[in-house]
């Protein structure tokens, strides 16, 4: 992409606008929301989200963040807090054809969620690690509606395998039927034994989605809703938020076919037993973050990210789900540093 530099500076001003305008409105909403991180190809995704193209049978996705020096609000004044963040996400199809309406195929899928807590509070655990793999398979097809399925296990605890309570179960039963050209339903009965409300009963869920315009996709329904917007070319507006705890919004500017830059409100949000605790308590780690960064494809199929951001709203809570919890240690706000790595194959 060409251009002078006029033209590039009234592109980065207009950007910078957008951008700005895109964060404040999601900052004012982002308090009405928190993310289960866990589940990204563990879920319904892992039969709906759909490949990049007919020739790709795989993706993997690691992203490590480290956070600055802080400290939790206990006792003492030494309660000293450093967080690593690591998250991995993976699936794959197994089959002939690249579809999963051929005989004998399906998509596998895997998520981990790893904590690496430094820190001598007495409260606190040293480490929270939450794995979960799933298969999903197409059933079959009634008329206009596919049916399909995702069955998982998951284990979600402060002992890595070590804890007989930190084993959890997870499936989906999906029905999806294509309305249009432009437009489709999906209807979804999900349990999820490590969800961070009702995690001992099965919910139902519905999603509409439409390409409104070659600028414009939405997807509307319980408890998923998500928009992608172009106000131009070079320039993508995402938000996304499912209830009662996920969220994400970006703004992404292209500045050439190989390298993207964006600004993005995320948060962080899981369960996880603690070894040694009641059957029906779990510690949830909560926490918002600002960030921006850059996308870099240096050859195809392979992304690499950086980025710097602030983290805030940092806090461990305990309960059976969010409907009832109590605050165990609130966590002091600190810049961190994220990079990532994106692999298609």
């Amino acid at each position: 992409m060409k251009q002078n530099g006029t033209l590039m500076n009234a592109h980065c001003n207009s950007t910078i606008k957008i951008a700005f305008i895109a964060a404040c409105a999601f900052a004012i909403a982002l308090p009405l929301f928190a993310a289960n991180t866990a589940t990204a190809q563990t879920g319904a995704n892992l039969v709906l989200l759909p490949w990049e193209n007919d020739a790709q049978q795989g993706q993997l996705a690691h992203s490590y963040s480290a956070f600055g020096s802080g400290h939790s609000n206990g006792p003492s004044a030494t309660n000293n807090f450093d967080l690593q963040l690591f998250e991995t996400t993976g699936r794959a199809h197994v089959g002939n054809d690249h579809t999963l309406q051929a005989p004998g195929a399906f998509n596998i899928g895997f998520t981990q969620v790893h904590l690496d807590i430094d820190t001598n509070d007495p409260l606190l655990p040293t480490r929270l690690s939450d794995t979960q793999f799933a298969i999903g398979k197409h059933l079959f097809k009634k008329g206009d509606w596919d049916v399909s399925a995702v069955v998982g296990i998951g284990f979600s605890s402060s002992n890595a395998y070590g804890d007989s309570q930190g084993h959890y179960g997870r499936a989906d039963l999906i029905f999806s039927k294509q309305i249009d050209q432009r437009s489709n339903l999906t209807l979804i009965a999900n349990y999820d034994g490590n969800r961070s409300i009702y995690p001992d009963i099965p919910l139902p869920a519905i999603a509409y989605t439409r390409q409104q315009t070659d600028k414009f996709q939405f997807t509307v329904g319980f408890p998923w809703n998500r928009l992608v917007w172009k106000p131009k070319p070079d320039v993508t507006v995402k938000a996304g938020f499912a209830f009662p705890t996920t969220f994400i919004a970006s703004t992404e500017y292209q500045v050439k076919s190989d390298l993207q830059v964006f600004l993005a409100l995320r948060n962080h949000f899981n369960a996880y037993h603690v070894a040694g605790d009641l059957e029906h308590r779990r510690l949830f780690f909560r926490q918002r973050k600002v960030e921006t960064g850059m996308n870099w494809t240096p050859k195809k199929n392979v992304t690499l990210t950086a980025a710097v951001g602030y983290a805030f709203d940092q806090k461990f809570t305990r309960g059976w789900d969010v409907r009832d919890t109590d605050t165990i240690r609130k966590i002091s706000d600190e810049p961190f540093v994220r990079f990532g790595l994106n692999l298609e194959f």
